[in-house]
């Protein structure tokens, strides 16, 4: 699906998909597009997003670079919002919004979805200064002078926030815009659901150690700006109705598992800090 929506694009150079250990036949699907795309295969045997990423970065000949993960599907005229936006407002850093939808109806689907919202518009909001790789583009040029390959020492869950601090110094602008848009598929079980979360706090406790950074701190670069807010409405009706009934027994077991959730994720980062 990931690939297939980038049928029609315009200005693509180069699509490098990256076989990175994933349960399915990454390379028969890729190379079924290869007469209508300009696929490039590649695979990287180290498991884990910034391995990925730093490989594609490498083999990449464009003047820009997008990254794109493969659950998500990329809306119309993608490219061309991402081109202008840095052509017409000389960007440095370009990030796009995500809009999650559900692969599953399940349980911890749902749960995945209702945070990722609420974590998208504080992104959206400027509440947050940390980028979200899988719709983020940056010119080739400025990752290979700056160095800004991902850490490859940072888990999985932590290497955007990482990324995020090491472009704060050099005065990149990122800017949001929501016209570069991507349907992210939001799929969870019980498993999955906790297991983010312990590898999220491990990367947490791993950046604390590396930055050293506090609990109470928060990452907002002043260089962030929007070009307009698109998820305000939508989340501040989830806010208001917490996505369902406040007194429901529904609604009792999201709290339950959101606070298990931050359970888990501070097992990880006292794991990731101190062992």
């Amino acid at each position: 699906m990931c690939i297939e929506s980038l049928l029609g694009q315009k200005d693509i150079r180069e699509i490098i998909v990256v076989d990175n250990g994933v349960s399915e036949d990454i390379k028969t699907i890729a190379y079924s597009f290869s007469n209508r795309l300009p696929v490039i295969y590649l695979t990287e045997n180290k498991i884990g997003p910034s391995f990925a990423r730093n490989l594609g970065i490498k083999a990449a000949k464009g003047d820009i670079i997008t990254f794109l993960d493969s659950d998500c599907i990329v809306e119309n005229k993608w490219t061309d919002n991402i081109i202008k936006s840095f052509i017409r407002h000389n960007n440095k850093v370009v990030q796009g919004v995500s809009k999650n939808i559900l692969y599953t109806k399940s349980f911890f689907s749902i749960l995945d979805k209702y945070q990722n919202d609420l974590y998208d518009q504080l992104r959206v909001m400027g509440e947050t200064g940390i980028i979200d790789p899988k719709n983020l583009s940056i010119w080739r040029k400025d990752i290979l002078i700056n160095k800004l390959l991902f850490d490859e020492n940072i888990p999985q869950y932590g290497e955007d926030l990482d990324f995020s601090i090491r472009l704060d110094p050099i005065n990149f602008t990122v800017f949001i815009n929501d016209k570069i848009a991507v349907k992210h598929q939001v799929s969870s079980s019980f498993l999955h659901y906790f297991l983010r979360r312990y590898m999220a706090g491990f990367a947490s406790g791993r950046l604390e150690r590396k930055w050293n950074l506090t609990e109470k701190q928060k990452l907002i670069p002043k260089n962030w700006r929007n070009q307009r807010n698109v998820f305000t409405d939508k989340v501040s009706r989830i806010i208001k109705n917490k996505a369902l009934k406040k007194h429901s027994i529904i609604s009792q077991a999201f709290n339950l598992f959101i606070f298990s959730g931050k359970m888990v994720f501070n097992l990880g980062n006292f794991t990731g800090r101190y062992l």
